[in-house]
């Protein structure tokens, strides 16, 4: 939304509920202020759950190649 079109919405609820300018204008950044915290906290799980999921293939890979390396030092051992 452009400023002027929200600016012209601000001035139509105030002059339709008899409020002031400022009253209305604290609403829009206490709103703001609430949303783009949780879009920030959405970010931030998402990002955290990216992170594990990208640090997922590295620890399955480790996983498969242990038994390959235990059973490669075994046989060594053995000789």
């Amino acid at each position: 939304m452009s400023v002027r079109r929200a600016a012209a919405r601000g001035a139509l609820v105030t002059a339709s509920y008899d409020l002031l300018p400022q009253t209305v204008g604290n609403w829009a950044v206490s709103y703001e202020k609430d949303h783009m915290s949780q879009a920030n906290e959405k970010d931030t799980a998402e990002g955290a759950e990216i992170r594990g999921l990208r640090a997922q293939p590295h620890e399955l890979r480790q996983e498969h190649e242990f038994p390959k390396n235990a059973v490669a030092l075994l046989a060594q051992e053995q000789r």
